[in-house]
């Protein structure tokens, strides 16, 4: 009896190999996943971009937050959750201004003429109530005090001033 009957010769080395490289997940760049982070010792899912392939393995990604970051494919999951579209406000809050162009008259060519889509947000007085309305308040009132009788710690018994 041959040992090679019991125990064949392993030749699937090679193949191991080749399906190592194929079971190995890819990503395209402008694919929406999900990174991993660790925020507070906790792990935690954050939406995000790939936005370039390092190497087989490693990925430059933006997160939907605007940090681009490097991730191994094992903290990254292909996700098909649409980016939600951010708004952001300039510091100088401007109206939306519509055109208004000369229906009326179409044979006249008039300029368009900005107007503004809403009304300013009406900015109301806030003051609180009068400060002598305060004072009399204050004054009417007695403060309480505890009756409750107090004592001084038995430690301190022994203590001498």
């Amino acid at each position: 009896m041959k040992v090679d009957a019991i125990k064949p010769l392993k030749r699937q080395d090679s193949e191991k190999i080749n399906n190592s490289e194929k079971s190995t997940r890819q990503l395209k760049e402008n694919d929406r996943v999900q990174s991993r982070f660790f925020e507070n010792n906790k792990p935690c899912w954050k939406f995000s971009t790939v936005i370039k392939k390092l190497g087989k393995l490693h990925y430059i990604i933006e997160l939907d937050e605007g940090r681009k970051i490097k991730r191994h494919i094992n903290q990254l999951l292909k996700s098909e959750v649409i980016r939600k579209k951010t708004v952001r406000f300039s510091d100088s809050p401007q109206l939306p201004v519509q055109y208004q162009t000369g229906e009326e008259d179409e044979g006249a060519i008039l300029p368009a003429v900005p107007v503004a889509a809403a009304n300013p947000p009406q900015v109301e007085d806030c003051q609180g109530p009068s400060e002598t309305a305060n004072d009399e308040s204050i004054s009417s009132q007695p403060l309480r005090r505890s009756s409750r009788m107090r004592r001084k710690p038995s430690y301190l018994d022994d203590y001498v001033t």
